[in-house]
């Protein structure tokens, strides 16, 4: 979500100070009413690290998007393109019958399914697309079809004990609507963004849409904020989990953690 202009407060963007200390890319290289795409995001980011390495400069990718460090790592195949007018009658069935988009994957295709939220509405249509198109499940298609890239990655998770996550994220929830998270997104709105474009998908951004649309309140965007916030890192836990080539380090561990990459680096 760091690709959106505009969006700094709800995506935690490095200020201008962490800036100026380490040069950064692809942050605010996007309007939030253009689509961005995990091959996008991959394509440049490939070019990124490309050129760095051929300056001899080293790379260190941080994020916490299961999905996209996979498909730097592993490979991402190249899947149909989107069919929008297929989409439109997903969003349609959804709306007339909401659950019935991840009951059908569920029986067509429960690999994926198994993988997913059920509130993930934009995960399942696109499971739901690539099935219709190819008669084939996505993750089935990513497993036979993904390639790795050329270079090798040194792999390190950062975790922190349960309840000190859960206080640190109720906190960084607080800190973000006390900086003007709902003014963000209410700025955003006011341009004509709305709840279909992927830049309003990001914990935040959606549920303060709902409030800005009289669905909820105030006190309810902020704890369903956090419920949610929860609720993401514990799904991209499990998909780091089943990266075996991934070291876990407790996040304050840092003479450990900088051993260990100076250790990869070298090798």
């Amino acid at each position: 979500m760091q690709v959106y202009r505009e969006m700094d407060i709800g995506t935690a963007k490095p200020d201008a100070r962490e800036r100026a200390t380490l040069e950064h890319v692809m942050i605010d290289c996007v309007d939030p009413a253009e689509v961005w795409s995990v091959g996008e995001h991959l394509r440049q980011a490939r070019e990124h690290i490309a050129a760095a390495l051929e300056a001899k400069r080293p790379v260190v990718i941080v994020g916490g998007t299961g999905l996209y460090v996979r498909g730097l790592v592993e490979g991402l195949c190249d899947g149909p393109a989107r069919d929008a007018g297929l989409r439109r009658q997903f969003e349609s069935r959804e709306q007339e019958a909401p659950g019935s988009l991840y009951a059908e994957l569920v029986a067509r295709d429960p690999e994926t399914a198994d993988r997913l939220s059920p509130g993930d509405l934009r995960r399942i249509i696109r499971a739901l697309e690539v099935l219709y198109l190819t008669g084939t499940g996505i993750t089935r298609l990513h497993r036979e079809q993904t390639r790795p890239g050329p270079w090798k990655y040194a792999l390190v998770g950062l975790i922190l004990d349960r309840d000190e996550l859960a206080a640190r994220i109720e906190a960084r929830v607080e800190r973000m609507f006390a900086d003007g998270l709902f003014a963000e997104v209410s700025r955003l709105v006011e341009r004509g963004c709305h709840a279909g474009m992927t830049s309003m998908q990001g914990v935040g951004y959606r549920e303060c849409l709902a409030c800005i649309e009289g669905r909820i309140s105030l006190d309810q965007a902020r704890h369903e904020c956090v419920v949610n916030t929860r609720a993401l890192a514990h799904r991209q836990i499990m998909l780091f989990r089943r990266m075996p080539s991934l070291v876990w380090f407790h996040a304050r561990d840092y003479e450990r953690i900088a051993a260990h990459c100076a250790k990869e680096v070298q090798e």
